[in-house]
C-alpha cells in the first residue's frame, strides 16, 4: 500500500509541477496560485545551477547589471499585440527583453523583423528555448539563450518537437551564432518575470564581454525561417507541413544560392516522422542543398517517463 501511496504522491507532484511552469488556468490563479509560483521561481531560479553550454562572450553594452530594467514578455501576459507590446517596452527605455516561444517567433514575420535592430540598440534580447520552434533563433542573433533541459531534451510542455541540447550547442558553434546559450534544468525554468529576470541577471553576472557590434545585419529571414553564416534554420509548422510549395517558395525568397545546408525542425502534432523525412528530401530537391533533420517527436512528459 506504502508504494502506491508513494507513487501517487509522485505523479500528484509531477502534475502540479506541470501546471506551475505553465500557463495555468484563471482559477488557479484566483486561489493563490501566483503567490506561490512566485515564491517557487525566485528560489529556484537564485538556487539553480547555470551551464555555459555555448560563450562567445556577452555583447559589451552600456547596460548596467543590477539597475537594468527587465521584461520578460509571456505569452498571453497582456492584452495588447506583440507589436503594440514591444512599442512599449522600447519607449519606457527597458535594456533587457526575455521572450518565450509568440514573441520570438515573430520576430521571423515581415512586422516583427524590424524590431530586431531596435532592441539591440538599446537592451539585450533573451530568448527561451524549449523546442525545435526555436531553431530559427539561431539564425537571428540574440544576445542570450535559455535552454531548459530535461533528459538531455530541450522540450515544451505540449508542443511535440524536442531537440538534444548537444545539437543545439553543436549548431550554434557551426554557425558562429553570437549568442551566450546557457542550459538550466527544466524545472528551473518558471516564465514569470521574476523568475527568468533573476535567472537573465546570474548569467549577465557570470559572463565574460566582448566589445563588438550586434549581429542583427547579417539576418535574412522569412516566416519561421532564418539565414546566418550561409546556414538555413526553418521550422516546419502545420501551415508548411499542409502545403510544401509555399515552405519551398518562402525558402527561395529567402535565398538558397549563397547557403551551403538547411537544418529542418518540425511541430511532430502535426506531421509523422516518415512524413518529415519525406518533406526534408522534396525540400533538398527543390533547393539543391544537404539538408538535414534536428529535433525528435518529444516533450515534457515523455522525457520525463523515459519514453518518446
Amino acid at each position: 500500500m506504502w508504494i502506491k501511496r508513494i507513487s501517487l504522491c509522485i505523479i500528484l507532484l509531477a502534475f502540479y509541477t506541470a501546471i506551475m511552469m505553465n500557463n495555468p488556468s484563471e482559477c488557479l490563479k484566483s486561489l493563490g496560485y501566483n503567490r506561490v509560483l512566485d515564491l517557487y521561481g525566485r528560489w529556484v531560479s537564485s538556487s539553480c545551477q547555470l551551464d555555459f553550454l555555448y560563450n562567445p562572450g556577452l555583447r559589451q553594452t552600456t547596460i548596467p547589471l543590477r539597475t537594468s530594467r527587465v521584461a520578460a514578455v509571456i505569452p498571453d501576459d497582456t492584452n495588447q499585440g506583440i507589436k503594440n507590446e514591444m512599442e512599449r517596452l522600447l519607449a519606457e527605455k527597458y535594456q533587457v527583453i526575455i521572450e518565450c516561444s509568440a514573441i520570438d517567433t515573430w520576430h521571423s514575420s515581415k512586422d516583427g523583423q524590424e524590431y530586431l535592430p531596435r532592441i539591440a540598440a538599446q537592451a539585450y534580447r533573451v530568448v527561451v528555448f524549449d523546442g525545435g520552434h526555436h531553431l530559427p533563433t539561431l539564425g537571428m542573433a540574440p544576445d542570450i539563450i535559455l535552454v531548459p533541459e530535461l533528459a538531455g531534451f530541450a522540450v515544451h510542455t505540449y508542443m511535440l518537437d524536442g531537440m538534444k541540447v548537444e545539437t543545439i550547442r553543436d549548431l550554434a558553434e557551426e554557425v558562429g551564432c553570437p549568442a551566450v546559450i546557457v542550459r538550466i534544468p527544466r524545472l528551473a525554468l518558471v516564465k514569470n518575470h521574476y523568475s527568468l529576470s533573476i535567472i537573465t541577471r546570474r548569467i549577465m553576472a557570470a559572463s565574460y564581454y566582448r566589445d563588438r557590434e550586434s549581429n542583427t545585419g547579417k539576418i535574412m529571414l522569412q516566416s519561421r525561417m532564418s539565414k546566418y553564416n550561409g546556414i538555413i534554420f526553418a521550422y516546419v509548422n502545420y501551415e508548411y507541413a499542409q502545403n510544401p510549395e509555399l515552405f519551398c517558395q518562402r525558402l527561395r525568397v529567402l535565398g538558397v544560392g549563397d547557403a551551403r545546408k538547411i537544418y529542418l525542425a518540425f511541430d511532430y502534432g502535426c506531421i509523422s516522422p516518415e512524413e518529415a523525412g519525406e518533406f526534408m528530401k522534396k525540400v533538398s530537391q527543390s533547393s539543391g542543398l544537404p539538408a538535414q533533420i534536428v529535433n525528435e517527436a518529444v516533450k515534457v512528459s515523455s522525457v520525463f517517463w523515459g519514453g518518446k
